[in-house]
């Protein structure tokens, strides 16, 4: 069971986040040594790279550009846990630059999908960019909440039908973002229904995928 709470709006110190998850002290993306954790920092000098990160008008999905200064950018390291992260069970958390080392916490995320852009890089040569299109894990939980259309509990579903739901990634195909969002949603019901159906000691819901389950 992920045990780790950040306060949004609250500050926070990145050495002492590093001091206690470990990971990278510069990267904007830094995967936790010792939690199933990728921190991302986001900070208003990225422009000069290239970098444009920011919420939509509703402030339901984030947009955020992968790392990697010059040249074309790949999916490896960071940009790799990025877009692995529902897959391998890694919770995403989102911190912006205050001053003087420190950052406010944000959100938690969810992958939605990914596009490859074209945007000038450091030097100011056009080359490909990565795209993360994330959602508010805590607007999930409340579209959960409020949302019936999304909601499996009155459907018969087996364990491993459940488990398959559990395991879809949207990060792959042409849906639309709207169509995406929805299955996220069932996703996240099916995680939580799932758990509940085991009945263990240990919340499997963990063990599937990231998201905020345990309310």
């Amino acid at each position: 069971m992920l045990s780790i709470n950040f306060s949004p709006g609250e500050y926070y110190k990145r050495s002492e986040i590093y001091d206690q998850f470990g990971g990278n002290r510069q990267r904007g993306i830094s995967a936790s040594a010792k939690e199933s954790v990728i921190f991302i920092f986001s900070g208003a000098s990225g422009g000069q790279y290239g970098y444009s990160d920011s919420w939509n008008e509703e402030r339901i999905l984030f947009m955020y550009t992968g790392e990697g200064q010059i040249g074309d950018q790949a999916f490896s390291m960071g940009n790799k846990a990025l877009r692995d992260h529902v897959n391998s069970s890694k919770y995403v958390f989102l911190f912006h630059r205050a001053t003087n080392g420190l950052y406010t916490f944000d959100d938690q995320l969810t992958l939605i999908d990914y596009e490859i852009k074209r945007a000038p890089d450091r030097n100011g040569n056009m080359r490909d960019v990565i795209e993360f299109i994330f959602e508010s894990s805590s607007n999930i939980e409340r579209s959960l909440l409020n949302n019936s259309e999304v909601t499996l509990q009155n459907i018969d579903f087996s364990l491993d039908e459940l488990k398959q739901l559990a395991l879809q990634d949207t990060s792959n195909g042409h849906e639309t973002i709207q169509v995406k969002q929805v299955t996220v949603r069932k996703r996240s019901e099916a995680i939580k229904l799932y758990a509940r159906r085991r009945a263990v000691g240990v919340c499997e819901a963990c063990l599937l995928r990231p998201s905020q389950v345990h309310h």
